[in-house]
């Protein structure tokens, strides 16, 4: 089997389906013109004087960078060495430092924390002098102050509601630093003073089970009142949010000086076999029941499909399709199709999902397009790249049964079924609900959304019922008669009846994420992350796996870089960001058969941006004249000739554009400009906020017919060499513009 996996890359075949690019009847394309000759002379206006912000821009104290940095690569975060018992979070600014304190050694990192009340304290003293009574598996941080300045309130700035009047979620250093640190931990607690609110706070399956524990302990010694008034509402910006929005159990709860006994007694008596059990269905993944490959460091990033055929794992990482084969000692992970390769005349842009039937493996391309692997090469099953009956169709996620492909479209959207004579079915799905996976058992397709599975037999939607899981979900299997969801930003892989409670959930004592997952009948069950797989309830499955490639520095679907990412506000308008997934990073552009690689924000012509974040104006196109009609067509047909956007294509359809470097690899872009205020030249150094340009729709093929049709600003945030959204599932790529964009 091996073999089939050597030598597959780029092979041309007759496609016996729908017709590729390069097979349309040949057109005759101009020498490309320079822009210089292909721009009509207008005449300038002069744009009217800008209110800028008191201080001057010039004062912003930033790096004189005038081209891109070399990428900085980020580490991925490892827990805190053993023999550190206290560490400096981060400086205040008032000059105060937050500091956390531990205690214990154990894989299992609980974090207590303190806001207006000596709570913390008084356990960290307790424990200080009886380290016995802490089991061997946990360790305790205390972070006795978590606003030492005592100037925001650092609990509500830690997640985004933009309705809230509190301060921009993460604009405190505490905040931050509170976010960064609690990733990997497995609970989290935190004790206001009951002068702040006399209640609890539970944001997660695992919360309300804490408050019933709570609860029955009050029952038994009834000592001290802990008044359990339900879950999180109408607080926007709370810590608590970005904790449950993790998958990080949490528990917010207002105490005074007279709970210090209650509290130290849960402790004594079942607290911490309640935190490693959380619940009687948790299965805590550890050396002991999970077998892991482990592959060079830097291999894998982030994979995003992963599946097994015929013994050999097939996964999805950075845009390529790798395999594995098992059988083999010391086997290698080998690339077997990336963007580039060129399959029956047509140019692989990015794979997206994996699925299979008895016969072959099926690759999504983003663009639209399934490939078929069988026999060890690669041939063309669907090509859907230009605009069909429908000009936005977007495809997410697929999965195949008896010799048929169904795929999930995010924008109608509906699940489209298709087979080897392209014959079509299609089910149109609620119209509300943003579509994230689908499965498919037989005659039966469930689909998943965020919060919900839907269920459709033979084309017929037949029921949806709700998801009891913690988080947006993220992937859907099916394997015996349960339903896997992966979801709490990577952190859980729940097992789900079919009327959508959860019966067991899967999740690593040290927080580590799962990317993507696999299940069989059998009862193998296969997650993969970073650099691993992992094979649960197989602890004696281990072995090293040799790459002989590494991924580039700064890649920009790292979720460790990703979550070093923020400070970004929305560019225009109000904060938040559209509800389509076709106008967000990743979705296909059928008319010049690409891939869009920003957010769009529908605002008029003449609408005024700002600066996302302080930084370097490096292009500032203030030069741009609206071009030759003729000249969208030539690079509309050289863009089908080619069978996707190539790199001038792209840089001419984003019209009058604005480049602002914000160091560390980051880039924001801001396209289709109306003007570009003549205050921002290349070099200005700008801060956040400052206007710096009007919406419009340069650019865009309506600007031929039109001066305001499809006005808008397209805001692309890159990393590296790469964009926000490239790499990553489409319900991945909104979870990351959340966190990012304020």
């Amino acid at each position: 089997m091996l073999m089939l996996l050597v030598g597959c890359r780029g092979n041309v075949a007759t496609p016996t389906r729908s017709l590729p690019p390069t097979q349309r009847p040949t057109q005759t394309i101009p020498v490309v013109p320079s822009m210089a000759v292909a721009a009509r002379t207008v005449q300038v206006i002069d744009e009217p004087a800008v209110t800028l912000p008191a201080a001057p821009v010039e004062e912003v104290t930033l790096p004189p960078v005038t081209v891109l940095p070399t990428a900085t690569t980020l580490p991925t975060p490892i827990p805190t060495p053993q023999e550190v018992r206290e560490i400096v979070l981060t400086d205040t600014p008032n000059g105060r430092q937050l500091i956390a304190k531990r205690i214990g050694k154990g894989a299992f990192k609980i974090v207590l924390m303190g806001n207006e009340t000596d709570m913390v304290t008084r356990l960290y003293q307790w424990f200080e002098a009886r380290p016995k009574n802490l089991p061997a598996q946990f360790t305790i941080w205390f972070i006795e102050d978590i606003n030492p300045d005592g100037m925001f309130d650092v609990l509500r700035n830690g997640d985004a509601d933009w309705r809230s009047d509190r301060p921009t979620p993460f604009s405190s250093a505490e905040a931050r630093a509170l976010r960064l640190f609690t990733q990997d931990a497995a609970f989290v607690w935190v004790f206001e003073g009951t002068d702040n609110q006399d209640v609890f706070h539970h944001t997660d399956p695992v919360g309300a089970q804490m408050e019933q524990l709570l609860a029955d302990f009050q029952a038994r010694y009834g000592i001290y009142d802990f008044t359990p008034l339900g879950r999180l509402q109408n607080v926007p910006g709370h810590l608590a949010l970005t904790l449950a929005d993790s998958g990080i159990p949490s528990l917010v709860v207002g105490v005074d000086t007279a709970a210090f006994d209650v509290v130290r007694n849960l402790f004594e008596h079942g607290l911490f076999s309640f935190f490693e059990t959380v619940t009687a269905e948790t299965n805590w993944l550890t050396a002991a029941n999970t077998g892991v490959w482990q592959f060079t460091p830097n291999s894998l990033v982030h994979p995003i499909a992963l599946t097994r055929f015929q013994s050999i794992y097939y996964l999805i990482d950075g845009g390529r399709v790798m395999a594995i084969d098992p059988r083999v000692p010391d086997g290698t992970l080998i690339e077997i199709l990336e963007p580039g390769d060129v399959v029956d005349g047509v140019t692989v842009l990015e794979p997206i999902d994996l699925a299979y039937d008895k016969n072959a493996i099926y690759a999504l391309d983003r663009a639209g397009d399934v490939y078929r692997y069988e026999q060890g090469a690669w041939t063309l099953d669907r090509y859907d790249r230009p605009i069909r009956d429908r000009s936005s169709h977007y495809f997410v996620a697929m999965d195949t049964s008896a010799e048929r492909r169904q795929l999930l479209d995010v924008s109608a959207p509906l699940l489209l079924r298709y087979d080897d004579n392209d014959d079509e079915k299609r089910t149109v799905l609620d119209k509300d609900q943003i579509v994230v996976d689908v499965t498919v058992r037989g005659d039966r397709a469930t689909v998943l959304t965020r919060d919900r599975l839907y269920h459709i037999d033979q084309g017929i939607l037949r029921e949806n019922v709700p998801l009891d899981v913690a988080g947006d979900a993220w992937q859907l299997t099916a394997a015996g008669d349960h339903f896997y969801v992966l979801a709490a930003n990577g952190r859980r892989v729940y097992r789900i009846a079919q009327d959508g409670t959860h019966t067991a959930f899967w999740q690593f004592h040290d927080q580590r994420t799962i990317s993507t997952m696999w299940a069989a009948d059998d009862g193998t069950l296969v997650f993969a992350g970073r650099d691993a797989l992992y094979f649960i309830d197989d602890a004696d499955n281990n072995r090293q796996v040799n790459t002989p490639w590494l991924v580039n520095d700064n890649p920009p679907h790292d979720p460790a870089r990703l979550l070093q990412t923020w400070d970004f506000t929305v560019p225009v308008g109000v904060p938040g960001f559209t509800q389509r997934d076709y106008q967000l990073p990743g979705a296909p552009r059928h008319y010049r058969l690409g891939v869009h690689e920003g957010v769009d924000f529908y605002w008029a012509k003449g609408m005024q941006i700002r600066a996302a974040a302080d930084g370097v104006v490096i292009r500032a196109d203030h030069d741009y004249a609206q071009p030759w009609p003729e000249l969208f067509a030539y690079w509309r047909d050289l863009s089908f000739t080619q069978g996707f956007t190539p790199p001038e294509a792209e840089d001419f359809f984003r019209g009058r554009q604005l480049w602002i470097d914000h160091g560390n690899g980051i880039v924001t872009r801001y396209v289709h400009l109306d003007k570009i205020y003549r205050n921002i030249q290349t070099g200005t150094l700008v801060a956040q906020g400052v206007p710096i340009a009007e919406v419009g729709n340069s650019g865009s093929p309506s600007s031929v017919l039109s001066e305001t049709e499809d006005a808008h600003l397209h805001f692309e945030l890159r990393i590296g060499n790469g964009y926000l959204g490239q790499y990553l599932r489409s319900a991945e790529t909104r979870y990351w513009l959340r966190q990012i964009l304020r």
